[in-house]
């Protein structure tokens, strides 16, 4: 078994190039090592991995990172990306265009073939249609398949891909961006029935108990296709959950003094990484790298004292806190029911009372009294995924983050 090189002695950059927007790569990206190498093991040993958890906390960046280290441990990463795709054959298609970014031409050729092994039995409308998707000689101006059609159909080589994919000399991992929303563009755009999406995950998991690893990640967690499609969270089952944490306050001030290097601040003092610390209410990269973006923007009008530094830090982290993270607990929040919205309100309302963890029984107490054990540990579960709460231990409950404690308290300033 070959182990990534670089989590036997890892060390973190000491310079860092300011990014906002798109995963981070090469000198932008700062390194989560705890979740990359654990992950990259995982992935080699034939297991696969879920990454779930709020946007612009550095997920897609850090399966970057993961695909890093497969490759030097000569493994092939096909990272498919799915945000915004809405129908099933965009996942071939993206998986083609992959092998092919990825200059594994034969793994696409190999792909490619399928549909001619299998196009005797497709549809003229449908065999159209996935030649346009995936690159090969089509009639654009010819009539094309409905997505119902083309979901039917695809469903029928699923397993030969999968197939092809697992006789590759090389052994490959798919690496999944955003599979959940997928999952709900499917059902929304493409005319797929929850028992379409049931059986479209049953195949993925196929896939990987016949020796197919994958790394999925997503902006929303299991529980949301269990929720609004009737979806088993079992089909994910077999993932081996992982999450993003904060940069400790070390690693955090490293970063800071590596972006400052990035941007050749060379009047760069233990005073101002002091002031970015203070400032960010949670050390996610995407606060620090905003921030530097500013700074950078401003060191070429004026000299930045500390106190101009810190004006900027607050500024930034305020525009991040209400354009990236405060809207996305209001869009989940949005998806529960009345009922369990209501429940949920009532908690945060607990929770905003005490600055220290809550005992589990302690928040029992804010659960309406006919709500059964089974319903109290629903919405627990629901809460923990869409990142409101976290357990710090067995019998205790809190915020996830202060960017939860921060956004319930200027929803109730707004009361």
């Amino acid at each position: 078994m070959l182990l990534p090189p670089d989590c036997e002695d890892f060390k973190y950059p000491t310079e860092v190039v300011p990014h906002y927007g798109q995963a981070a790569k090469e000198r932008k990206r700062w390194p989560r090592w705890e979740f990359e190498c654990h992950a990259a093991r995982l992935l080699l040993e034939g297991n696969s991995v879920g990454l779930f958890g709020l946007r612009r906390i550095g997920k897609s960046s850090s399966m970057e990172g993961v695909t890093e280290l497969l490759r030097k441990a000569s493994v092939i990463p096909i990272t498919i990306e799915l945000q915004g795709s809405n129908c099933i054959e965009d996942l071939v298609s993206e998986l083609v265009n992959a092998c092919e970014r990825q200059r594994e031409p034969t793994i696409a050729n190999n792909i490619r073939g399928i549909f001619t092994d299998t196009m005797i039995r497709l549809p003229a409308t449908v065999i159209n249609t996935l030649r346009i998707r995936t690159g090969g000689a089509a009639n654009a101006q010819a009539k094309q398949a409905t997505p119902r059609d083309v979901f039917d159909f695809l469903q029928t080589i699923l397993g030969s891909i999968a197939e092809r994919l697992r006789k590759s000399e090389q052994k490959i991992v798919l690496i999944l961006d955003e599979l959940p929303f997928f999952c709900q563009n499917l059902h929304q755009h493409s005319d797929a029935k929850a028992g379409d999406i049931t059986a479209f995950l049953a195949e993925l998991r196929r896939w990987r108990s016949a020796g197919l690893p994958m790394l999925i990640g997503g902006s929303i967690g299991v529980h949301r296709l269990e929720r609004d499609l009737g979806i088993d969270p079992n089909l994910l089952g077999d993932l081996n959950y992982d999450q993003l944490h904060t940069l400790e306050k070390e690693e955090a001030a490293a970063m800071t003094d590596a972006l400052a290097k990035g941007c050749q601040f060379s009047f760069w003092t233990p005073d101002y990484t002091t002031v970015i610390l203070d400032t960010v209410p949670a050390a996610y990269p995407a606060f620090f790298h905003k921030i530097f973006l500013e700074l950078r923007k401003e060191a070429r009008l004026q000299k930045l004292s500390v106190e101009k530094t810190k004006t900027i830090a607050v500024a930034t982290t305020e525009e991040v806190l209400q354009k990236n993270f405060f809207p996305q607990f209001d869009h989940r929040l949005r998806y529960y029911e009345k009922g369990d919205a209501d429940v949920a309100k009532t908690l945060f309302r607990t929770l905003s009372k005490n600055n220290e963890d809550i005992e589990a029984k302690v928040l029992g107490k804010a659960f309406p009294k006919d709500w059964t054990l089974e319903q109290r540990s629903r919405i627990l579960s629901a809460l923990i995924q869409d990142d409101f709460l976290k357990k710090p231990s067995k019998n205790q409950y809190s915020f996830a983050t202060p960017l939860v404690s921060m956004w319930w308290s200027e929803q109730n300033s707004l009361i």
